[in-house]
């Protein structure tokens, strides 16, 4: 269980959530761990002790974090209000790699398996892609839907058949055939179904997608056709699917509610695989590459858990860093020096309801103490405001002032970068 003063941040700021997990493929000791409070957490002794990741971040509120399986010392790590942060030396320093992606609260980040410059980000308002190692990014959401709500969840590349990318959102699956300049809804079973994650089988050519209310299903078609599979799934709320690399029968399952399931058959059957865990709520799984019955379990308040015996019990972790909210903000990097700005800036007093629901990362923008920060990058902010207009409760004039001077200020040259 996590210590005292992570309870006091979690009463302010909200459950202490791991959303995802990643283990380095040379050194499966080092594991990286994406939370809600914490920022990117970091073991080097597989899951004994744990230390903040954070040096160059500027939110503490990370939902993806990614290990280039080509060159391991290269991770990209996904905030929810600060975009995509790169690091070169496997998590000690951080820099922002956000020019020109359109939304800087990121659901998943996948690589290309040959090309890992080729980086592809789903985000609350649309799919991008970065050709150069996230140096730099472009729209790729063309034939989405244009929503007000965030539905965007989960992306899946595919190395071969008609099919390049999938994509999981609340309103259905949809796919993007190679070569094709937009996407398109799925028909069937998957139109419909609030997509949470996809998988695909590293040995076979079966598919998976995990849903809110239908448990897991399978295609065997590259994902023209969906089937349910085990009836013990149908109604439950699938959030992460991982494979053994060794044992090609072998999945996981993690879930909100019904804690962990194993399979044996390729998902035909599934059973409980819940023994030790202190929660039911788990958001993410990741399995030791090398040593299969090793994985590790994020839950929704309880921090990790680890089974050495592929699933047959789970002991919950310790280690973690013992910080206090104010010590956890104090620590964002470098606050005083991220800008040069003139203090002759003018901010106007409207802007003061942006921070309502969220921070900034520039301080001079910010007026909140919260985990969740968000990136002044350059880019179109309108659909963003229009989206928290209501939330803020923006008249038509605060929406219209507060609109140009965001674009004004993100425009100019020094306002998205950060000082090397």
């Amino acid at each position: 269980m996590l210590l005292g003063s992570i309870a006091v941040a979690e009463e302010k700021e909200g459950p202490f959530v791991i959303h995802d997990i990643a283990l380095d493929p040379e050194n499966p000791q080092i594991v990286y761990a994406a939370t809600s409070n914490y920022g990117i957490l970091k073991s080097t002794d597989g899951g004994k002790t744990w230390a903040l990741s954070n040096q160059g971040l500027r939110s503490y509120t990370h939902h993806a974090i990614l290990v280039d399986p080509m060159h391991p010392r290269t991770l990209y790590a996904g905030a929810w209000g600060e975009g995509v942060s790169k690091s070169m030396d496997q998590g000690g320093h951080w820099e922002e790699v956000n020019e020109g992606l359109g939304n800087t609260a990121i659901e998943a980040l996948i690589l290309h398996p040959v090309d890992p410059e080729q980086i592809y980000a789903a985000t609350t308002s649309g799919v991008f892609k970065s050709p150069d190692g996230g140096a730099s990014w472009i729209s790729f959401s063309e034939g989405l839907p244009v929503s007000k709500i965030e539905i965007f969840r989960c992306l899946l590349l595919l190395p071969s058949g008609p099919t390049e990318l999938l994509l999981g959102t609340s309103q259905g699956l949809f796919k993007r055939v190679r070569g094709s300049p937009s996407w398109e809804a799925a028909d069937g079973m998957v139109a419909k179904e609030h997509i949470t994650v996809l998988a695909s089988h590293p040995k076979t050519d079966l598919l998976y997608a995990g849903t809110v209310k239908s448990g897991v299903l399978q295609s065997q078609d590259g994902g023209k056709t969906w089937d349910h599979l085990g009836k013990p799934l149908r109604k439950v709320w699938v959030t992460d699917i991982v494979f053994d690399p060794q044992d090609s029968d072998v999945i996981y399952a993690s879930t909100r509610g019904d804690g962990i399931l194993k399979s044996r058959d390729r998902g035909k059957t599934w059973q409980e695989a819940n023994q030790g865990l202190s929660v039911m709520d788990i958001r993410s799984l990741a399995i030791n590459p090398r040593t299969p019955e090793i994985l590790y379990a994020g839950t929704s308040h309880q921090g990790l858990l680890k089974t050495i015996n592929g699933g047959k019990d789970w002991s919950p972790l310790t280690g973690y860093p013992v910080l206090s909210m104010a010590e956890i903000l104090g620590s964002l990097s470098g606050p005083d020096s991220l800008q040069k700005k003139s203090s002759s800036v003018y901010v106007p007093p409207e802007f003061l309801k942006c921070n309502q629901c969220h921070g900034w990362g520039d301080p001079l923008l910010n007026s909140k103490n919260t985990y969740w920060r968000v990136s002044p990058n350059k880019r179109d902010w309108g659909l963003t405001t229009n989206r928290m207009r209501l939330r803020a409760k923006l008249s038509p004039e605060e929406f219209t002032k507060i609109l140009k001077f965001l674009m004004a200020y993100t425009q100019s040259s020094e306002s998205h970068k950060i000082p090397r």
